[in-house]
């Protein structure tokens, strides 16, 4: 991946950590109905940036505790385990 791609995905990252603060500060809470959680945690995904996947996703579980998520969002976050060696996390991520 060439630096400038880089570059754009990370200001993708920002602009929808921005709306979600946005939000946040707007509505007392999080009202994401345009998918911005997701967003982020696939783009870190994308650079292959594994730790700072695995810290979104645990902010994500921590701030979203009932969100139903999709398959995609699923197999990226056991991906994540496993590439960070965390094979048993990865097992159950992947169930």
């Amino acid at each position: 991946m060439t630096e400038a791609k880089k570059n754009r995905i990370l200001k993708k990252i920002e602009n929808l950590k921005k709306a979600l603060r946005q939000e946040k500060a707007m509505f007392g809470d999080y009202h994401d109905g345009r998918g911005y959680r997701y967003g982020i945690a696939e783009l870190y995904f994308e650079l292959n940036d594994y730790k700072k996947t695995s810290r979104y996703l645990n902010w994500f579980r921590k701030n979203f505790p009932d969100d139903g998520r999709y398959s995609f969002f699923e197999l990226g976050e056991a991906v994540t385990k496993f590439e960070l060696k965390k094979k048993k996390e990865a097992k159950i991520a992947i169930v």
